[in-house]
């Protein structure tokens, strides 16, 4: 700063904040004193106007009960000028001079005046943090919760704590994310860019996402009615459901019904994602063979004003992760008296001992359907209804916010393996009924075919699933505000392979916080 302005910064800190002090009280003794507050903008000031500190209310008046003079306010004037130039404020004539009409709704709370950015700068995307925490009891010490954000242990548990976030990028695209927050770890759950405007009623999704297989697969714990995952689920795809790297095609039909068609392709691998295909066993990719293919028609039919339906079917295919021969070693062949050749004839590889990719073999292929079926009563002044003799803490039926959801999926998978194909099959179908503001009840059965030990040497992904097993669950939800869940709830797991069935009890709370994943009265 130059000698002229050196005098003033000095005395003008302490004169700065007498000024500032005395402004209130000032214009508060004089409200029609300095400039006037604008409705849009917060203070009205000339953009083109010289430089002037025009964030205070009190004007001349203040100043003079500082004592200030006419030349000090002046200097002080040229300081605070100075100060900003030199770190790259706005000077006069600048299109975001402080105090212009195009500053913040309000001034910042840091001091009297305010700079706008430029509106390029000034966008933000949509963020959240969602916690689910469980506290939970079960009556086997090994519970098999096949969910990676199930509740896994008697006690406390961190579901997740969930960052989400998503904006516009530019006219034509729009990222989202969301990051995951274990107690021990954290991970990328999705993080993709969607195109918003290509022609034909076309959309390309790419990045990491959770592919779009049935109904439940591509949701988060904010969206579902229970507590933890189906457990079919989690022996199909893992216990973080399908998702991977890659890229997605979906297209709106022009039909008088609401059709959509989607194709994805997606990397094979991933213990926790790709469970039925390669699994931990990741391979270089040397054709296309080697990654995971996903495809699903989804449709939707508005049955009347208040009933809708939502059909879908939905398929994968893609390179299974055990379909390896390196223990089939020559010596083994030669041991049986079975020339090689004819042995590989049979397994449809080339070359015994190597893994192969050719063809149908060594792959895994993935049906499912899905159906949700919602009732929701559409209208003003509907009747609401209680139990005779209810105490006065239970709620009131109250028609306006009733939802009845029936939701239920199907999925088959086929598996190629040496000797033979691997074939299972399980589902889950579930009510979901809120039949008050606030209060929601719920109640879901499962169950999941295993593959004998026996049998072709039985399961290389889930060993000790060997037969059927079953799961019912019952839930009541109490949401407080459109941003907290509680809700409590038992299952009863029973796989025919044990001995002993599992009793399981829940209590969790789920809070929102920001943009994202309010739940919707």
């Amino acid at each position: 700063m130059d000698r002229l302005a050196r005098p003033a910064s000095a005395r003008g800190v302490l004169v700065a904040l007498l000024v500032v002090t005395a402004a209130p009280a000032r214009a508060q003794e004089a409200p029609d004193a300095g400039p006037v507050p604008s409705t849009e903008s917060g203070w009205e000031a000339d953009a083109g106007a010289p430089f002037t500190v025009t964030g205070l209310d009190a004007g001349a008046p203040a100043a003079e009960d500082a004592g200030l003079s006419e030349a000090d306010l002046k200097d002080l004037e040229e300081a605070l000028k100075r100060d900003l130039e030199r770190q790259g404020g706005p000077t006069s004539g600048s299109p975001y001079t402080v105090g212009s009409s195009e500053a913040a709704p309000r001034p910042s709370q840091a001091g009297a005046t305010v700079m706008a950015l430029p509106a390029s700068q000034n966008v933000n995307p949509d963020l959240s943090l969602i916690t689910d925490v469980a506290l939970a009891f079960f009556s086997n010490d090994q519970p098999l919760q096949a969910g990676g954000h199930d509740p896994r242990r008697n006690g406390f548990n961190l579901q997740q704590l969930e960052l989400a976030f998503g904006a516009a990028v530019d006219p034509y695209f729009r990222a989202d994310g969301n990051i995951v927050f274990s107690q021990f770890g954290v991970e990328i759950e999705e993080a993709y860019a969607t195109t918003m405007a290509l022609p034909g009623s076309l959309q390309v999704r790419a990045g990491q996402f959770l592919t779009r297989f049935g109904r439940f697969n591509n949701t988060h714990l904010h969206a579902w009615d229970f507590i933890d995952q189906p457990i079919f689920w989690g022996k199909i795809f893992g216990s973080e459901g399908n998702r991977g790297l890659g890229v997605e095609l979906s297209w709106l039909a022009p039909l008088p019904w609401y059709l959509e068609t989607v194709f994805s392709v997606t990397d094979a691998a991933g213990g926790a994602t790709a469970k039925s295909f390669l699994g931990n066993n990741s391979a270089w990719v040397r054709d296309p063979r080697m990654f995971q293919y996903t495809g699903a028609v989804k449709q939707f039919f508005p049955l009347s004003d208040s009933l809708s339906l939502a059909w879908g079917v939905s398929g994968m295919a893609g390179p299974h992760g055990t379909g390896r021969f390196d223990q089939l070693t020559l010596s083994d062949v030669l041991e049986t008296g079975t020339p090689p050749e004819e042995v590989a004839t049979f397994l449809g590889v080339q070359e015994v001992g190597l893994p192969q990719w050719n063809g149908r073999d060594h792959r895994t292929e993935i049906i499912g359907s899905d159906v949700y079926l919602k009732f929701r009563p559409i209208g003003q002044n509907l009747p609401s209804y209680r139990l005779p003799g209810s105490p006065a803490w239970m709620p009131s039926f109250e028609l306006a916010y009733q939802i009845i959801s029936l939701h239920a999926e199907w999925i088959l998978r086929r598996r190629q393996v040496a000797g033979g194909v691997l074939t299972d099959h399980g589902g889950f179908a579930q009510v979901f009924w809120r039949f008050a503001k606030q209060f929601a009840a719920g109640m879901r059965m499962e169950y999941g075919s295993g593959i004998p030990g026996a049998h072709l040497g039985g399961d290389p992904t889930d060993p000790d699933w060997t037969g059927l097993r079953t799961r019912g669950s019952v839930a009541l939800t109490f949401w407080p505000t459109e941003f907290s869940r509680l809700r409590v709830q038992y299952g009863l797991d029973r796989p025919f392979f044990r001995r002993h069935p599992t009793h399981a009890l829940f209590l969790a709370l789920e809070v929102a916080i920001g943009a994202h994943g309010a739940h919707a009265f």
